[in-house]
């Protein structure tokens, strides 16, 4: 073993070993039988096996008799479980979520007596918090725990109780104080299921499996000693288990998903919906950068609040999408019950369409987002980092205010010296601060040219911020070509011919607005024909080269991100001000869900793009960025179009800034690859090599 606390890339990296070694002992944990009945000893079989070694006990204090880490030493486990072809281990999804709350508000013995038994697979957990009338509403519960013969007579009704049927023990939320005092009068208990007065029946769902159970409690006794927290401090209970449940259980099934896509990619007709395909790998991307930085909130002891509602609803669209993916590529079998694994197809398909419903509807995680982020009126912008990111975001957002032009501000800035290269954390927090600001104000620069063709420039022995990049070979008919980065100073641009030469030519005759949608953003220019400077053919390296269009598709991701935050901010304060019917718009809920939706976009993309800006300084990060590209071109879409709606007739007017934003996302769209061209090109490349890239491993890669 390697000691206890250890780093999580030495858990890792030892763990991944282990795996190894065990290969063919293990062979038989991931045959896994149609009934799930039959999986649940087989994956009991696996947890106590990984326990004995020492595995499971990574993550969990060593006062409790773990082996010392956080939450992210549990996900490193889980992810490796899952990236080695191990089964889902379904009835252990309570793993993560119930016994971090055995651990801050249990009792010594009830921890004595099942926390470790728990790791061990030896008790099995199900969690009784929904009743025929009190779902969403979790505070309108009425199970009763009255104080008797020193401890508490429950008597009540749960009901959707996941695993159930397989569990040893329940933690449910009971009302020990009065009904008119909602979720204050609410406790925590823990209970075993074999308990006199206690009845399990198994509710049959429409996917045909027997996961959810009703749960009776007719006088069964609890000790005192087997409630959590204080009287009364259920609901402290209850949310601290719903942010591990949100920011945990994300992890989980993004790393399920994607073991899931790359067998979806094997099918026959996976070549002919590389589309759809390629959307569900961005998604499953997103939210793996999304739910890591939830953890990383668990691992400093601190509660996630809102954001755990942004990943609820991320782990909803990533999977009823895939499965959408699913029903497409493999039809019309998986409708038809054709194939070897059709049953099992039909019944993850179904119990996707549950996903929008279960744990928390959607539409109630959108009003919370909606409470907490828009309708106070707070900007949905995610702070940076650390302070010294926070210091160069506020220099670069100054400079773009206050500087004549975009040039003055980069020279300013000395940005051109880390921002074009970002190696460290100070170039990674100029490069994002840039494009991000670039998209907010938004404006022009010659940045995203120069960093396209940074190793071009070096290659000819020209200055990097000079140079234009065409992004299409055809020429108008007086010989000019579309490039981005034109200014009064541009003197060369590079041109892509349809073999994909590429050549660097000399300007010549100034520059002209193009019909783009955002002319300004893409402009005419034309090539030197006097013969006083020759074209030159560039060679240069090509691994080089895809480091430099990846990073350009990054700036690109970033500038959408910084356009689309723009049109949130104003839309929130338009919805503020604007009245209809005696009040603000932004008190409707149909207001208030369009905000929210984008408030989603934003997190997701903005924990991608920071993901990939790390991963593509540490050496990598070409799949991810281009992930980037791909994702904020599709979300910045529609966080354009969710504005208008919020604006109304007046976003639509051209002094009304709405159009300028949209303009500027649907052309950073169209250069560098479009969302449906890189969707392709994601899932031929998952196609070909038969594995979905992760981007990111649970640790962080660069400084």
């Amino acid at each position: 073993m390697i000691g206890k606390n250890p780093s999580l890339e030495t858990l890792g990296e030892a763990f991944q070993i282990y795996l190894d070694e065990h290969r063919d002992e293990h062979a038989r944990f991931k045959r896994m039988p149609a009934d799930f009945g039959e999986r649940v000893p087989i994956l009991c079989e696996l947890q106590r096996t990984l326990f004995d070694d020492g595995w499971s006990r990574y993550g969990w204090s060593e006062e409790n008799g773990g082996f010392g880490g956080t939450v992210l030493h549990r996900a490193v486990i889980c992810d490796l479980l899952e990236r080695n072809g191990y089964p889902p281990r379904q009835n252990f999804e309570h793993l993560d979520i119930l016994p971090p709350a055995l651990e801050k508000f249990g009792r010594p013995k009830v921890i004595s007596d099942l926390f470790l038994p728990t790791l061990r697979g030896d008790v099995l957990w199900c969690q009784g918090f929904s009743e025929p009338t009190a779902g969403s509403d979790l505070a309108a519960l009425r199970t009763r725990a009255v104080r008797q013969d020193g401890g508490y007579r429950i008597d009540g009704h749960k009901i959707w109780t996941s695993w159930a049927k397989w569990s040893t023990h329940c933690l449910f939320l009971a009302r020990t104080g009065s009904v008119e005092e909602r979720h204050r009068g609410l406790s925590a208990f823990v209970i075993a299921i074999d308990s006199p007065g206690v009845e399990v029946n198994a509710i049959r769902q429409s996917n045909g499996t027997d996961e959810l159970a009703e749960v009776f409690f007719d006088g069964a006794m609890v000790d005192e000693e087997n409630r959590l927290g204080e009287e009364g401090e259920g609901w402290a209970v209850a949310m601290h288990i719903l942010a591990g449940e949100r920011g945990a259980y994300a992890w989980l099934r993004q790393a399920e998903l994607l073991q899931k896509l790359e067998l979806l990619c094997q099918a026959p007709r996976a070549a002919e919906n590389t589309g759809v395909l390629g959307e569900s790998l961005t998604r499953l991307l997103a939210l793996r950068c999304r739910s890591r930085e939830v953890m990383e909130i668990l691992a400093r002891g601190e509660q996630p609040g809102p954001e755990s509602s942004v990943s609820k609803v991320l782990v909803i669209d990533a999977e009823q999408q895939f499965y959408d993916a699913a029903r497409q590529v493999l039809a019309p079998d998986l409708d038809l019950g054709f194939g070897e694994n059709a049953q099992s197809w039909q019944a993850s398909y179904l119990y996707s369409r549950a996903a929008s419903i279960y744990g928390g509807s959607r539409e109630i995680q959108l009003n919370v987002i909606a409470k907490l982020m828009v309708s106070q009126g707070k900007s949905p912008r995610t702070e940076a980092r650390d302070e010294d990111s926070a210091t160069v975001r506020e220099s670069v957002f100054d400079a773009l205010q206050k500087s004549a032009n975009t040039r003055e501000a980069l020279e300013g800035l000395d940005w051109w010296s880390y921002g074009v290269e970002p190696d460290d954390a100070f170039g990674r927090a100029a490069f994002a601060a840039w494009f991000e600001g670039q998209g907010a104000v938004p404006t022009i620069s010659p940045a995203l040219s120069a960093v396209r063709g940074t190793s071009w420039a070096k290659f000819a022995g020209v200055e990097a911020n000079q140079l234009a990049v065409a992004v299409d070979a055809r020429r108008d008919r007086d010989g000019r070509v579309l490039a981005v980065g034109v200014d009064e100073k541009t003197r060369w641009v590079v041109v892509e011919d349809e073999k994909g030469q590429r050549t660097l030519h000399p300007t010549g005759g100034g520059a002209a607005d193009s019909d783009a949608l955002d002319s300004q953003l893409l402009r005419w220019v034309s090539i030197a024909s006097d013969g006083s400077t020759a074209a030159i053919p560039l060679e240069v390296d090509a691994r080089e080269d895809r480091r430099r269009l990846a990073l350009t598709r990054l700036a690109c991701a970033y500038e959408i991100l910084g356009a689309s935050l723009a049109l949130v901010d104003r839309a929130v304060a338009h919805t503020n001000e604007r009245e209809q019917f005696g009040q603000p718009i932004a008190r409707f809920q149909a207001i208030q869900h369009l905000l929210s939706e984008s408030q989603i976009d934003i997190a997701a993309l903005s924990a991608l793009c920071d993901a990939s800006l790390e991963e593509w300084s540490s050496g990598d990060g070409e799949a991810l960025s281009t992930t980037s590209k791909a994702f904020a071109g599709r979300v910045g879409r529609n966080i354009a179009q969710r504005a208008l709606q919020c604006f109304g007739a007046i976003g639509f007017t051209d002094e009304h800034p709405h159009h300028l934003y949209s303009r500027r996302i649907h052309t950073l769209d169209a250069i560098f690859g479009t969302h449906y061209a890189l969707h392709d090109e994601l899932a031929n490349e998952l196609i070909r090599t038969g594995k979905a890239p992760r981007g990111i491993e649970v640790w962080r890669s660069a400084s």
